[in-house]
């Protein structure tokens, strides 16, 4: 009895000892809030070969990239985005070692700052023998991802090969009713490959959609570039043309969704032809398209700032040609689209029009002479006719602009205007012809008023000509000396 009471004993003191080492061992964690970079980031995250960009991700778009909302869990070095900002885990040796090399750069990868509390979501970091450093799997709870689904797929969105929408995933930063942020984008496909995708060049959450897009280019896609397709740098290309997706992994701030698809991509077609187009006048497009692909249509559209307009859409190639109407006078950039049945949409890009710049000088040209002939009628004008000068000057310089042109023409317009408006408003004086004079009033000629109770209207009035006013003054002074005689002989 004695000696199973000392093996319970013992027992009891083996399980103490076992939970004060594991009291301790959780005591030893360390949470840090970490500028890991992406290399590091999705090492363990099983990504295929080739599949993840180096660790400085461009955008081309300098704002962007440096943007808390737009580039959200991300550091920078000011120019480019060079890995996520995330939690991650040491023990306190890793901890006391990290610390002697993190420097005092908030910009640098590795530096840290303690995190306070225990995360929902990290990533583990140990040190080999030799110091390299390890970054484990993402760890977080597996989340519901039953509310989330991939809809509004595109090949046409300007913004990558491929472009989806994850509804759901609220750009306003919450899953299902849950502040979450996203820290990274793991896609699979059904053959096994795993992808790495990043803010900002596959990850969109901008304020202007409600929820979060994912776009992505390919090998043998469309060749987009960077900043609108206005950089001179390629997108990253994925080796992912015509697969179909199977799963895409969010990595958040509170956990892990793993969203189920079945995602059909459209192959790019690579073969050796090529689309051919050319405007040859405002009603004809001259196109030529691979033999390969299936019932070809075209669409022909234009963009003035956000705004596309469409010419075409959806038409038939009736002898290498498609009819075309509206075209605006201006040189434009049109995006010609052609669409099969077996391929994804390929899109060629032509320009037609008159140069920008040509038709503002013409404009130009055409305002100086209007301007011209106002300051001929109005040499009093010396304002128009120094802005008509400045035209002549501007036609005259090598290298004018058409914004120099343009602002110089929106001037001489306001100043053309107000000189009509002066000269219909500003009616010619007519001459003053003095009147002609009356008949004159001869003394023997009396006014003679009707008498009363005569039956006829009419009256004989009193001549008010020039000659008539003379003869009231006479009387007028007559009347009056004789007044002031009677007053002297009264006195």
């Amino acid at each position: 009895m004695k000696s199973i009471k000392k093996l319970l004993t013992g027992l009891v003191c083996s399980f103490m000892v076992l939970g004060c080492l594991t009291a301790v061992k959780a005591d030893e964690v360390k949470y840090v809030t970490m500028n890991v970079p992406f290399a590091d980031f999705y090492a363990a995250e099983g990504i295929s070969a080739g599949q993840m960009e180096t660790d400085a991700v461009s955008t081309a778009t300098t704002s962007k990239s440096t943007s808390a909302t737009l580039a959200p869990n991300t550091y920078n070095d000011g120019t480019v985005m060079l890995g996520v900002k995330c939690v991650v885990a040491m023990d306190e040796a890793t901890y006391a070692t990290m610390s002697e090399t993190k420097g005092e750069d908030p910009s640098a990868s590795y530096y840290f700052e303690d995190y306070e509390g225990t995360p929902a979501a990290y990533k583990t970091l140990t040190l080999t023998e030799d110091g390299a450093k390890s970054f484990g799997p993402y760890t977080g709870e597996a989340k519901d991802a039953s509310c989330i689904s991939v809809t509004e797929y595109t090949t046409t969105g300007g913004y990558g090969d491929y472009q989806i929408t994850l509804d759901g995933v609220l750009t306003a930063g919450t899953i299902n009713g849950e502040e979450t942020s996203i820290m990274g984008v793991v896609m699979s496909t059904t053959d096994g490959m795993n992808y790495a995708m990043y803010q900002l060049n596959n990850l969109w959450v901008g304020t202007r959609v409600t929820n979060a897009e994912l776009a992505w280019s390919v090998v043998g896609g469309q060749n987009l570039k960077k900043n609108h397709n206005s950089s001179t740098e390629l997108f990253f290309q994925y080796d992912m043309n015509g697969k179909t997706v199977s799963n895409i992994k969010l990595l958040t701030t509170n956990g892990i969704y793993n969203i189920s698809t079945n995602l059909v991509l459209d192959p790019y077609y690579i073969g050796s032809e090529t689309v051919t187009a050319e405007i040859t006048d405002p009603t004809t497009l001259a196109i030529s398209v691979p033999s390969a692909l299936e019932d070809p249509t075209v669409t022909v559209t234009y963009k003035v700032g956000r705004a596309s307009t469409t010419v075409v859409s959806g038409v038939s190639i009736v002898d290498g040609k498609v009819t075309l109407a509206d075209l605006p006078e201006t040189e434009t950039s049109y995006t010609v689209t052609v669409s099969s049945s077996n391929y994804a949409p390929i899109q060629v890009t032509v320009t037609y029009g008159t140069p920008a710049l040509d038709l503002a000088k013409a404009n130009l040209t055409s305002l100086i002479e209007e301007g011209e002939a106002l300051v001929e009628a109005d040499a009093t004008n010396t304002i128009l006719a120094a802005h008509v000068q400045e035209g002549k000057d501007l036609l005259a310089k090598e290298d004018v602009t058409t914004d120099e042109i343009n602002e110089l023409v929106g001037e001489l317009e306001e100043l053309i205007a107000e000189a009509k408006n002066k000269a219909e408003t500003e009616e010619p004086e007519e001459p003053v012809t003095p009147e002609d004079p009356e008949t004159p009033v001869t003394p023997d000629e009396e006014t003679t008023t009707p008498d009363e109770g005569d039956s006829t209207d009419e009256t004989t009035t009193p001549n008010t000509g020039l000659y008539a006013n003379a003869s009231f003054g006479v009387v007028a002074m007559l009347a009056a000396a004789v007044a002031f005689v009677e007053l002297k002989k009264r006195k």
